[in-house]
C-alpha cells in the first residue's frame, strides 16, 4: 500500500491518510494530529521515511 501512496504523491498527487500507524505517518511530509475531534499540531517533516517504509511493506504479509 505505502508504494502506491508513494507513486500517487510522485505523479504529483495530495494523498490524506488517516492512522494512527506511527510507520505509515512517518511516511507523509506533512502530520496533521488530532485530539478529541481538534487540530492540536501541524508539523511539516522534512524527512520522511517512504524510501525504508516501502521495501518493508512490500515484504509484509499481504493484508
Amino acid at each position: 500500500m505505502l508504494r502506491i501512496f508513494e507513486d500517487l504523491r510522485s505523479a504529483g498527487q495530495t494523498l490524506v491518510i488517516v492512522t494512527h500507524d506511527e510507520r505509515v505517518a512517518a511516511t507523509a511530509d506533512r502530520l496533521i494530529s488530532m485530539r478529541d475531534g481538534m487540530f492540536v499540531d501541524d508539523t511539516r517533516l522534512a524527512g520522511s521515511l517512504t524510501r525504508g517504509l516501502v521495501g518493508a511493506a512490500d515484504t509484509a504479509a499481504p493484508a
